[in-house]
């Protein structure tokens, strides 16, 4: 459709945060989702040092799947992510013996209805729900 006119001031008035919203579902949920979302890329050495050479993508086009793998001294971090709107089946990296999950966007806790395992083990393929992403952790 059509961009709002930006120099309006109805554009003005729908675009002005509503906070009295997260006090009501979802957007309360939503909004402790991004906090969690923040609060990894500050807590986790592998998010929060972006150097290029320690990264990795693999994407499959067929499935609408990414795999972003990050490192950064000991520790590693995997990011599985679905844009289809299926299920689909992901491998893991296969020189990691053992990955520990720190969010699945899927999950109950998110209004989702995701079982993904709190561990993979090496050479591990993993289900992924529709839209939605995965991260896991390993310690070298």
């Amino acid at each position: 459709g059509e961009a709002p006119d930006p120099v309006s001031e109805e554009t003005f008035k729908q675009s002005k945060l509503q906070w009295e919203l997260l006090e009501k579902e979802p957007h309360q949920t939503m909004f402790n989702y991004y906090k969690t979302l923040i609060s990894l890329r500050k807590e986790q050495p592998a998010l929060r040092e972006l150097y290029r050479k320690q990264l990795q993508v693999d994407c499959n086009q067929e499935s609408k799947t990414l795999t972003l793998h990050r490192w950064s001294h000991e520790q590693h971090i995997i990011c599985l992510m679905n844009f289809s709107k299926e299920s689909q089946m992901v491998s893991v990296p296969s020189h990691i013996n053992q990955w520990e999950k720190l969010l699945d966007s899927a999950s109950p806790e998110w209004n989702g209805n995701s079982t993904a395992p709190d561990t993979l083990q090496k050479s591990s393929t993993v289900t992924l729900n529709p839209e939605s992403i995965l991260i896991y952790t390993s310690s070298s």
